[in-house]
Parts: structure tokens; sequence; C-alpha cells
């Protein structure tokens, strides 16, 4: 016969059984999620002398408890993000590279990614820590693209000045309203593998960069400099292929990770020669022809229109056609691109201003000068 246990009375009058159990639970949720949060740091056991000897001949592999190892293969604190660790709120990263030539010539290319859905960007700027409009305005296209901007949201970057004075005009642009906030992250001076989301950006911007500029090169039959205009486009453009052909592990471009629906590409190669339709004019202005030939040097991602270098200027298109094969490259063709991308800033006061024809560290102003001088002597 089974035997009731005796009914144990508690010590407090009010009956807080309950509540004293709840406190357990609840101390015991507090030290799992301590445990969470807490960054453990591994251990190393202290290994046999026998285990020492054998180590030292080579010091192969390397070994946590070894001084030597440590000092001379020691590796920085794993950065990357913890399990269950989501973020919330979107997060932006953003840094310079500077892809060049062997004369010294560098391009100045601001790169940013979405850690989620890894959206990239990428614009060639006039100068590193340019204060002026036109960073400012494609950052927030990039933000607008991945549909953050209004919103709270975080933008993370180095401590380096230049990227300051972007992050201010950025938090300028967005303003600080209610549901509208900008807060800033920096990563540890020297420590690139805390923002190794953007570095990974700007290793896959300059790879399509060179290959853009190859492919071109073998198009048109010869080596197209650096300085050149037409290398200005290339780094946008980069990004726009990246976010909608670039398949990741999940099997899913960025672009379908931020839209959820699959990207359609124009079917033309950059720097390809075609024919493109302007906007109509003046009704009785029909006897002219309203398509005409122009080089093709990107995507308007804002809108979706193609960015047309004419003997004009650049252009914006809504309908262009290919032409044939023999005639879709020449060299003298890339002499169009006349224009930067910012260019079209050059008549505001905040204007970043535009790439002087001769430039002083231009290889061109360089013999240009020389011939000029032999010239005279």
């Amino acid at each position: 016969m089974a035997v009731r246990p005796e009914k144990v009375e508690s010590d407090s009058e009010d009956g807080d059984d309950g509540a004293g159990m709840a406190g357990a639970e609840g101390e015991k949720i507090k030290a799992e999620k301590e445990a969470e949060v807490m960054k453990t740091i591994l251990d190393p056991l202290k290994p046999t002398e026998k285990e020492v000897e054998d180590h030292n001949r080579t010091h192969m592999p390397y070994r946590n408890w070894c001084p030597h190892c440590i000092r001379a293969k020691g590796k920085d604190m794993d950065h990357r993000r913890a399990v269950g660790g989501e973020r919330n709120l979107p997060e932006y990263s953003f840094d310079y590279c500077f892809p060049g030539n062997e004369l010294g010539y560098k391009l100045t290319v601001l790169v940013g990614r979405e850690r989620t859905t890894g959206m990239s960007m990428a614009a060639v700027l006039p100068s590193k820590g340019s204060k002026g409009k036109f960073a400012a305005d494609k950052v927030m296209e990039f933000l607008a693209e991945c549909g953050n901007q209004s919103g709270d949201v975080i933008i993370k970057t180095d401590q380096e000045a230049a990227i300051a004075y972007l992050v201010k005009d950025i938090v300028g642009e967005r303003g600080d309203e209610k549901g509208c906030r900008t807060i800033v992250e920096e990563s540890p001076v020297a420590s690139s593998g805390s923002n190794g989301i953007v570095e990974r950006a700007v290793q896959s911007i300059e790879g399509q960069v060179r290959v853009l500029k190859l492919a071109l090169e073998d198009r048109v039959g010869k080596e197209i400099d650096a300085e050149s205009n037409i290398v200005t486009f290339m780094a946008e453009y980069a990004a726009y292929v990246m976010n909608r052909l670039e398949v990741g592990k999940d099997g899913k471009t960025a672009y379908e990770r931020n839209k959820g629906k699959s990207a359609t590409v124009l079917g033309v190669e950059f720097g390809e020669k075609l024919v493109w339709k302007r906007k109509a004019g003046q009704k009785m202005n029909n006897i002219n022809s309203r398509w005409e030939f122009g080089i093709f040097v990107g995507v308007r991602q804002k809108s979706g229109e193609f960015w047309i270098a004419t003997p004009d200027g650049i252009r914006k298109a809504r309908s262009v056609r290919r032409i044939a094969k023999q005639d879709r490259w020449t060299g003298e063709c890339l002499s169009w691109v006349r224009h930067v991308p910012w260019n079209r800033y050059k008549d505001q006061e905040d204007a970043d201003g535009d790439i002087p024809n001769e430039r002083p560290w231009s290889s061109r102003s360089r013999s240009s000068s020389k011939g000029s001088s032999s010239s005279s002597m």
C-alpha cells in the first residue's frame, strides 16, 4: 500500500511556493542567457613532457599551448556571428578600395554590402573622403534598393576619418526622426576581420571590375588605360550584375533574397555599341529618327533605365537594340565616354567636380608635357 507523503508546510504565511518556483526558473533562464552572451576563449590543456618534446622538433601542427606557435601564427579572435544571434535591424558595411595600374594611378571606389541579403553596391568617387553630394546619393540609392530608405538601420565601418565624413552625410540625408534612426557601429582599429562582410565585397567587386576590363579589351582589340573615363562606370555595373547573377550557398542571388523574386538582366555586354531610343520631342519633329548610336555603360538601379554614353554626354534610355556583331566593337567609340558618373553634379554648389582632361598624375599628361618641352627646346 502506497504511503501518501506528508505535506510540507511552507515557511511563508502567504503561500508563495509558486513565486519561489518561478524565481528559480527565472534564475535558470538568466544563467542560460548569460552563457549565450559570454564569449568563451579556448582554455589550452597542459601537454605531457613527451608531447612538448615531439612538438618542439617541427612546431607542426599549430598548438595553442606553445608560446612560439602563438607568437608566430596566432590568429585574431573569431568574429563570426554567433548561432542564434540574428540581428533585427538591417546592417550595412562600407569601405574604400583602390584598384590601379603599375604607374601609380588608382581609382577610389566606395563599396558597401548589406549583411542579411548580401546586396552590394560600388561607385567610383572623385576622391577619398569626398563630402560632395554624389557619394551620399549613391548610398541612399543603395538603401532604397534594399528597401531601407526609411526605418532604423545599422551602419558599420572602420574608424577611418574618410568613412566618418561619408557616414555623417548619410545621417544628415536620412534625418533622425522616429523610425528612421541611423545607428553607427565602428569595428576595432586595424582589424579587417571585424568587418569581414565588406572585405569580401571588396574582393568580389575588384575581381568583377578586372573581368569587365579584360573582356572589353579583348573585344576592342587594344588595352584600355585605367584612367579612361569608361573604367569609372565599371564598378557600379559590377555590383549590379553580382546582385542579380551571383548565386549563394542557399541557391539564391542577393536580389532574390532582397526582393523575393528573380531578376532580369539586359543581354548586352558592357561597352557594347548599340542603338538607343531618345525621348519623344516636339510632335512636329517626326521626320527625324529617334534612334541613335551609343555605348552601353550600365544601368540606373533606381529606375531600371540604361546608361548610354554618346558624343553629347551620358543619356538615360528605356529602349535599346543591338546592332550587327561586326559593328559592335570599335575602339574609337570609347572616346564617346567623355564624362564620369558624377559629371551631372558639376553645376551644383556641393558638386564633386569633373576629372580634368589633363590630370597631373596622368601618363598621358607626362607624355604630352615631354613633347611640349622638347618642342620648345
